[in-house]
Order: structure tokens, then C-alpha cells, then sequence
């Protein structure tokens, strides 16, 4: 199982985005990604969509949690 963690900077208009394994080691980490629109002033809904490709080259999402903390 792998761990999917997004976290979004609605002030900068980007997103960090981490994989991990089920024992916690990171597989994959990206930082200060832009978002797709960056006319869009803050985020509303997210989508989380799996990749099309073939097996072994997507991943199998099957539980999303997300959490909105307020501001400052």
C-alpha cells in the first residue's frame, strides 16, 4: 500500500505532493508545483484521477481522506 499526500498553498498558487510506503519511506516527493489554472484564486474541490495506462503503470486509488484546515 502506498500513502498519497497532498498539500496545497493557496496564497503561492502551488502544491507539494508525497508517496509513501505502507513502512513510511518515502518513494517520491515534489514541492511547489504550479497549479494548472493559475487564474483560479483558491481551490474549492480537488480531483484525484487515476492514470489510464496499463497495469503496473497506475496507481489504484480506493480511499480518499481530504481535510480543510482554516487559515490564518
Amino acid at each position: 500500500w502506498y500513502r498519497l499526500s497532498v498539500v496545497t498553498d493557496q496564497r503561492r498558487r502551488t502544491y507539494d505532493v508525497t508517496i509513501r510506503r505502507d513502512d513510511g519511506k518515502v518513494v517520491l516527493r515534489q514541492r511547489g508545483l504550479r497549479w494548472r489554472r493559475a487564474e483560479v484564486p483558491s481551490l474549492r474541490e480537488m480531483c484525484i484521477q487515476t492514470s489510464t495506462g496499463q497495469p503496473k503503470q497506475r496507481i489504484d486509488v480506493s480511499d480518499v481522506h481530504v481535510l480543510q484546515e482554516p487559515g490564518p
